[in-house]
């Protein structure tokens, strides 16, 4: 092959270089890379080349230099107009690894590249012709001197090239293997690579200069207008959470940012006598890397996009995101009201996956600024962010198929690399199934689905193929099985060589191998040794894959995302991994369950003893899930559903009975639209008013105000007796039930007073009734004007109207709803204040009535009936409307919207033992022993007694259960016993005697006997249902007896008391714990003893609640 002498011009832009060159003996035109220990690197360029003419504007083989940068960040933030947008590029000098060139289909140029960006030849021809060098993993070394640039056409004969050229940076170097992939398969190394064609625009000069850079989006710069750039840092780069801002200036991060936040928050927790972790982070400024080579015209930045550092960039900030979201909890541990505001924010806030929470309505009762400052959710909602943005850019590389084609880099290695592959997948596997559960811990959604995310990842067929090939009948000669098969029984120790192919993720992992040996003091010297060998590495490695990959099924199949027909595809891969690690395992098989006999097979991984397909019964029950520093369980009913558990956030979903216990419930009367007299208590004109005037003070309207004043009675009443059983005060209800009696008694005299006239019968003033009915407190006829005018108009009956008994009661009721009104400002319940200043102003105007006789041509009566109606309506909307207990616990807390200073104060931990107690109830049931399955565990506090069929067995169900101290010592303060049962019989008799006609039947029913109270200390927990159960010997027989006319039975009761000591960082709790005017602090002596049943002639059957018990009668 001829050569000719080319003679160099230098140009403006440009080295012209030219030469003689007979087209009768053509040649080969190709680009000479010097080497740097003498010789040349030649690259081809055309074969059979012909001469050009030169020309003025572009000769038609021209070459630019292009120096590649590393694209690190996708829309990035710039400053544009005083707006930030995130449409730039952030780029960098590229790390130490490979560049590789591709000219059409083929791999033209392989060069290694430097700590400082400077790149180097290596002499690919040399390699491709020695088959035996293709086959082994052998480094393919550089040779040719070091340059900041390369050559690449842009015109050759005349045609523009520069679209064939396609470019890629890799961490490590590939191997043949890889190599031969991409060059045989277009689709591949279209997805691997990135085309040089925009360079050329870069150094164009035109008035389209200011839009061709990387600000702009555009992926490449003219070298002349690029910012100053610093060599790598890759530690450094990682910790940031915008790579771009670690510039020549750079010494040290923002104090905003993620990385000095999390620092600081660690240096805050750590205990004295700690060492805190050290995250400083500094460095000196820089120079400008480029400032040698800015000056060289004609030279083009190209973005070369680097997959992995994005990949590793994420992964890095989604792990300081979660430390610092730690951090937070663990620095939460002993401040004031952290557990309850976190109990409130899950059971009252946090969303679930069928809507809001059940008790979102409740949300209004709390000061929401409040509970943010105690849970520092400020800080929460910047970690989440941090991580929802992440994780929408790992999704983004994965849907596009990047991250696959950047691991297969990895992936594809004869040597150790092979590791870092399986490394950062396990991590990418783990910390991604992991975020659903950590996000929702804190009250905070996500963003991009990531299970749905994962399952559609590893179900992929390509996906399974690749990473979790089958160790048997594999016909694929690029299955990584035999590969790692080889590593794993690798023995050699990890030299110099191999640490030179392990990149973070495998070193890291390395050291902790080494690590965990030298801690291990029984085998120290024997695991140091084997820790560093290559098939340790490689087995821990597909270890930690096969664990992630396993753990990502497990949250599939628990959340039901996943098919059933995917499942044993990868558990075979998974298990295939697993016996590469550990030969003993060999011969794992994955089959059909119909196919296997359990009696004598059991399927590791999949089915038998005690698994299902990878996970265990508990596992696949959801009953087990990691929620922050403790394990809480979850009772699922037959149908799959929550119906209860140990935490509070899972509890609030479920307890909607606890929460009907802890709401009164209350009615109120209604009629259907159009009712003729609800239109006559609405209806204010004055032409109507007087056409119904007669038939507003007639019977239908009395009856009307009997039966409300009937029921107001009932409420009142109710009202009392539930204020004396829970030990509330008693004065204010006792005078609304006599104020209650006062309006019944009024209405029922003005009932009998008109149906006495209607019927004709005269009422003379000598009736006694009549006279009592009447009596006046004043006489309207002594009050000027008001009193001649009623008079004149022939209402001498409307001016005694208001007789003593009903002035009495309207005072009474007014005076009352005016105390209520008063009560229920100070606890900040509105609802309640609006019905009571109804009631108070219904109770104004019927006082007010004799005086407003005739106004709106409306007789007194119908004053008295509107006044009576907005009194007893709005007592009634203000019972129905108030507070229940629950919403006056958190409006009336001390993170509520309306504080209250109770006394006693509770302290924080009464507070969240308060909350514990209403969200979390005690449900308890009883059962014949006969109708209860057999088991030898159920035995009584008695050895030697032999239960019989007709003895009772109590189920006590709390979502609690598994926090309660079963055994231990008491310590100061608490109760005697950490947890307490007590049970009492009680017998009731029913007596029914059957009277002559007309009189009917009696009923009464009354407490007959009553049992010694004793305690329970034989139980039997039922883990699986959030129970325990206990034997309890009846003492006491029913029995019934009947004769004419007469009847007698007698009912048992099983009275249980239930009391608890749960332990919690926030202190001791005392279960269940008093609320609101009840709570007084706990004192052993007062509150240690369960207290015997009362005899109640109101209700026999109630027990009065009694602080710091749970006490509740059970019958079979």
């Amino acid at each position: 092959m001829s050569t000719v002498e080319f003679q160099d011009e230098s140009r403006d832009q440009s080295i012209l270089r030219q030469a003689d060159y007979d087209e009768s003996s053509p040649a080969d035109l190709v680009l000479e890379i010097p080497k740097r220990k003498g010789g040349t690197i030649d690259l081809p360029l055309l074969q059979q080349a012909r001469a050009n003419e030169e020309r003025d504007d572009v000769q038609e083989n021209t070459l630019i230099r292009v120096m590649p940068l590393a694209e690190i960040l996708d829309h990035a933030p710039v400053r544009s107009g005083g707006v930030t947008v995130n449409t730039g590029l952030g780029v960098a000098l590229l790390r130490p690894g490979y560049l590789y060139v591709f000219k059409g289909q083929t791999l033209w140029r392989e060069l290694e590249v430097q700590t400082d960006g400077r790149m180097s030849d290596i002499d690919l021809a040399a390699y491709r012709s020695d088959k035996e060098d293709q086959s082994a993993a052998i480094k393919r070394e550089s040779e040719g001197e070091w340059s900041s640039d390369v050559l690449i056409p842009a015109f050759l004969q005349g045609r523009a090239v520069m679209h064939d050229y396609r470019v890629a940076f890799s961490e490590v170097q590939w191997s043949w293997s890889r190599i031969q992939t991409l060059e045989s398969d277009s689709a591949a190394l279209n997805k691997r690579t990135a085309s040089l064609a925009p360079a050329y625009v870069a150094v164009q000069l035109d008035a389209s200069q200011e839009f061709v850079s990387f600000e702009r989006g555009y992926p490449a710069q003219s070298i002349q207008s690029m910012p100053p750039l610093r060599p790598r840092d890759l530690g450094v780069e990682l910790m940031l959470e915008q790579p771009v801002h670690f510039t020549p200036s750079f010494e040290r991060p923002e104090p905003q940012e993620l990385c000095q936040r999390l620092a600081n928050r660690l240096q805050s927790i750590t205990e004295d006598g700690e060492e805190s972790p050290n995250l400083d982070i500094n460095c000196e400024p820089a120079e400008d890397v480029l400032a040698n080579i800015r000056d060289k015209k004609g030279i083009a930045c190209a973005a070369v996009p680097d997959v992995l550092f994005k990949f590793r960039h994420s992964l890095a900030q989604i792990h300081q995101a979660l430390q610092l979201l730690d951090a937070i909890e663990i620095s939460l541990k002993g401040q004031p009201l952290a557990h309850s505001a976190t109990l409130i924010r899950q059971a009252v806030f946090d969303q679930r996956k069928s809507g809001p929470s059940p008790l979102a309505a409740y949300g209004d009762a709390l000061d929401r600024n409040k509970l943010d400052e105690v849970l520092q959710t400020s800080e929460r909602v910047y970690a989440a962010n941090i991580i929802n943005h992440h994780v929408g850019k790992l999704k983004a590389l994965m849907e596009n198929g990047e991250l696959d084609a950047v691991l297969a880099d990895y992936r594809e290695q004869d040597g150790i690399a092979i590791c870092e592959a399986y490394s950062l997948c396990a991590d990418h596997l783990n910390v991604l199934q992991k975020i659903p559960d950590i996000l929702a811990g804190h009250g905070i959604e996500e963003e991009h689905r990531v299970l749905n995310m994962l399952n559609r990842w590893i179900t992929d067929r390509d996906w399974l193929n690749a990473w979790s090939p089958t160790q048997q009948g594999d016909e694929n000669e690029d299955s990584p099985h035999p590969r790692l098969q080889q590593l794993a029984a690798d023995q050699t120790e990890v030299s110099d060589d191999h640490l030179d192919q392990l990149h973070l993720q495998s070193l890291a992992l390395l050291e902790k191998q080494v690590q965990q040996a030298q801690a291990d003091n029984r085998s120290a010297e024997q695991g140091a040794k084997h820790a560093g060998q290559v098939g340790k590495l490689v087995s821990e490695v597909l270890g930690e894959w096969s664990s992630a990959l396993l753990a990502v099924v497990r949250r599939l199949i628990a959340e039901d995302d996943i098919a059933a027909v995917h499942i044993p595809r990868i558990l075979q891969g998974a298990s295939a991994m697993s016996a590469i690690g550990d030969p003993n395992l060999d011969g794992i098989e994955v089959m059909r369950r119909g196919d296997v006999d359990l009696s004598r097979q059991t399927i590791i991984g999949v089915q038998g003893e005690g698994i299902n397909y990878g996970l265990t019964d508990f596992d696949r029950s959801n009953l087990l899930r990691r929620g922050k520093e403790y394990l809480y369980a979850n009772l699922l009913n037959e149908s799959g559903d929550v119906i209860g558990s140990t935490s509070s956030q899972q509890a609030a979903e479920v307890i909607e009975e606890g929460i009907k216990k802890v709401s009164m419930d209350t009615w109120v009367f209604t009629v259907p639209a159009g009712h003729p007299e609800a239109r006559k208590l609405n209806l204010f004109k004055v032409d109507f008013a007087k056409k119904v005037g007669s038939i507003v003070d007639g019977p239908a309207v009395s009856k009307s105000l009997t039966a409300l004043a009937a029921f107001n009675l009932f409420i009142e009443v109710n009202a009392y007796f539930k204020a004396r059983n829970e030990n509330q005060g008693t004065a204010l209800p006792a005078t609304k039930a006599i104020a209650a009696i006062i309006d019944l008694s009024a209405a029922a005299m003005k009932l009998r007073i008109v149906t006495a006239h209607i019927a004709g019968d005269e009422l003379t003033g000598t009736s006694k009734f009549y006279r009592i009915s009447n009596r006046l407190l004043f006489d309207m006829k002594r009050v000027p004007v008001i009193g001649a005018r009623l008079l004149k108009t022939g209402s001498a009956t409307l001016v005694k109207t208001v007789g003593l008994t009903s002035f009495a009661a309207g005072v009474i009721g007014v005076g009352v709803s005016a105390w209520d009104m008063r009560l229920s400002l100070s606890l900040g319940d509105n609802d309640a204040v609006q019905g009571h200043a109804v009631a108070m102003v219904g109770g104004s105007i019927f006082l007010a009535a004799p005086l407003m006789a005739g106004l709106l041509a409306i007789p007194g009566w119908g004053w008295a009936v509107l006044g009576v109606s907005m009194a007893v309506g709005g007592s009634l909307f203000a019972d129905n409307a108030k507070d229940d207990v629950f919403e006056r616990l958190l409006k009336n807390g001390p993170l509520g919207a309306h504080p209250f200073d109770y006394d006693p104060m509770p302290s924080d931990a009464d507070y969240y033992g308060q909350l514990l107690s209403m969200l979390n109830p005690v449900q308890a049931t009883a059962q014949r022993y006969a109708d209860v399955e057999p088991d030898p565990a159920l035995t009584h506090s008695n050895p030697d007694y032999a239960p019989q069929s007709d003895d009772y067995v109590i189920t006590l169900t709390t979502p609690l259960i598994s926090q309660l101290r079963h055994i231990g010592e008491c310590r100061p303060g608490e109760p005697l016993r950490t947890f307490s049962i007590i049970v009492q019989q009680v017998a009731y008799s029913e007596s029914e005697v059957t009277g002559p006609t007309g009189i009917g039947t009696i009923r009464q029913e009354a407490q007959s006997r009553v049992t010694k109270l004793t305690r329970i200390t034989a139980r039997q927990p039922l883990p699986t249902q959030n129970a325990i159960r206990f034997l309890v010997k009846r003492d006491i027989e029913e029995a019934s007896f009947e004769s004419y006319s007469y009847k007698l039975s007698t009912q048992t009761t099983v009275r249980v008391a239930v009391q608890a000591a749960i332990a919690s960082e926030a202190d001791t709790i005392v279960y269940p714990t008093p609320a609101l005017e009840s709570f007084a602090p706990y004192d052993p002596i007062t509150h240690g003893h369960a207290p015997p049943k009362e005899r109640s002639f109101w209700d026999p059957h109630s027990n009065p609640a009694v602080p710091y018990w749970f006490v509740t009668e059970v019958e079979v």
